[in-house]
């Protein structure tokens, strides 16, 4: 029977993560493991030409390059460990015995034989690349210490996943994790001193009249609804006569 043909492998674009990964190897297996927080567990593709490997779950992307050739699949055994937040993916040796060089060098892994896309105009990310050529990868390093952000700093790394999206949610310059409290409100500050616009409040002044009117008009909700717990309370504070026992 003729082998699994295995899928064209996709072409990494811009702005797609290289997740940081390990690999090891027993006689007959080689197992690639990829570290994926904050990603949907489904939609994984693997793909193994020769001894190319390529994984792809958004927005993380990844190709290896090894000594010796796997076998191609139908289908590639993973485990996901969700408490790393890691996939662990197990490959075939396509001959039984030999050893992997190199598994501990991880630029040589990252290494391609093609041609790299140093930068690409815009508008043309969304074309068919069918040139043998593809975009460096470099692996996101952690820092070494956690940034922690959020209602009550209960957030960390959150942003680690959305770094192709983040300049569309945020102010802070990327990358996010390597900030701190203290240079996010120094940056905050600065931000709006630069973005202060006297014009845009010069209009309260010219509109004075109309601006009053508006304030004498407005009832806040809450006013009777404090008065009235005022009153339950005094209520509740004094006591009660009741009468004397005979």
């Amino acid at each position: 029977s003729s082998s699994p043909k295995p899928q064209p492998p996709r072409i990494a674009q811009k702005g797609m993560i290289t997740p940081s990964f390990e690999c090891h190897q027993d006689v007959q297996h080689l197992y690639i493991v990829i570290r994926v927080p904050h990603v949907k567990i489904g939609d994984v593709e693997v793909v193994v030409d020769g001894e190319q490997f390529s994984f792809y779950i958004k927005p993380y992307y990844l190709k290896l390059n090894f000594s010796h050739k796997c076998k191609e699949e139908a289908e590639y055994p993973m485990q996901y460990d969700a408490h790393k937040e890691v996939i662990t993916v197990q490959l075939t040796k396509e001959e039984a015995g030999v050893t992997f060089q190199d598994l501990d060098m991880v630029t040589k892994l990252l290494t391609s034989k093609k041609k790299l896309i140093v930068d690409m105009d815009e508008g043309e990310e969304d074309a068919e690349l069918d040139i043998d050529c593809e975009f460096e990868q470099k692996v996101s390093l952690e820092p070494d210490v956690k940034s922690y952000y959020g209602f009550d700093n209960q957030f960390c790394n959150f942003f680690t996943p959305l770094q192709a999206h983040t300049a569309e949610v945020v102010d802070v310059p990327l990358p996010v994790e390597a900030t701190t409290a203290e240079s996010r409100r120094a940056m905050r500050l600065r931000q709006e001193q630069e973005a202060f616009d006297s014009d845009h409040y010069a209009a309260d002044f010219a509109d004075a009249e109309e601006i009053q009117h508006m304030i004498d008009l407005f009832k806040p909700w809450y006013r009777p609804l404090w008065k009235l717990k005022q009153l339950q309370l005094k209520q509740s504070a004094t006591p009660s006569s009741a009468p004397a026992s005979v």
